[in-house]
């Protein structure tokens, strides 16, 4: 065999483990989002389960949004208890909000964020105080599709 015979099948030989490098990167990409959608989702029911365990796993917590939501005066510490866990929620929110742009997240699930809004005690107060400290993009969307359609 001659030396350039010789380059030329090393050269083809590079050739083929540059396209083979590059189609297994593709595969090791594909996989990764598959992993990131997938924690996005579990991230998101583990919202949804605290979510619900925070309104009874704390007796006076619950007790004070029994009390709020019976329309009864609340006390400055439960009001402030009460606002706060919105803000929580907000959070929580706003980060499925940003899974959902980036496409982790299917949907929204924005009947339950209007249900918040229309039955929870507080919540207007809440956003009132809060909502400007979340982003931009998110605080339009809630507007736009959760309080005005109230």
């Amino acid at each position: 065999m001659k030396k350039s015979e010789i380059n030329e099948w090393l050269s083809v030989a590079g050739s083929f483990s540059v396209v083979a490098g590059i189609v297994f990167l593709g595969f090791e990409l594909h996989q990764n989002n598959e992993l990131l959608e997938q924690q996005a989702r579990d991230v998101f029911l583990q919202n949804r389960i605290t979510w619900a365990e925070d309104q009874y796993r704390d007796r006076s917590f619950t007790e004070s949004l029994v009390k709020a939501w019976n329309g009864d005066e609340v006390s400055e510490a439960e009001r402030h208890q009460i606002i706060h866990w919105h803000l929580s929620m907000y959070l929580k929110w706003e980060w499925e909000y940003e899974q959902y742009v980036q496409g982790d997240l299917v949907e929204i699930p924005l009947e339950a964020w209007r249900y918040v809004f229309r039955a929870y005690p507080l919540t207007d107060e809440a956003w009132a105080l809060y909502g400007i400290t979340m982003s931009a993009e998110f605080t339009q969307f809630v507007t736009e599709n959760v309080i005005t359609q109230n």
